[in-house]
């Protein structure tokens, strides 16, 4: 498992958030891939584009909805793979 997660800088990939969704543009690929809520909001936590931890993050996220962050660990570090397969994170080890 990866230490920490970051995303790539503003000239690598461009995001557009709405309400409940983000779509993501990859410079590198040229392509657009749409997330629903929950990666969002994981993109959202991860700026700027510095690494972070799982449980940072995880702590950050379950914080906006009033839960533990224990809650949310799992749930996150899947969200992290998905969206590095897209191409929108990088694994970084520290």
């Amino acid at each position: 498992m990866p230490d920490q997660w970051q995303h790539f800088a503003e000239d690598e990939i461009l995001i557009e958030y709405f309400e409940d969704s983000a779509a993501v543009y990859c410079t590198a690929s040229g392509e657009t891939h749409i997330v629903d809520a929950f990666p969002a909001e994981i993109l959202k936590i991860m700026l700027p584009a510095v690494p972070i931890d799982v449980a940072t993050l995880s702590t950050a996220f379950a914080a906006s909805l009033g839960d533990a962050a224990d809650v949310w660990s799992d749930e996150v570090e899947v969200v992290l793979r998905r969206l590095e397969q897209m191409g929108i994170i990088a694994a970084v080890r520290v």
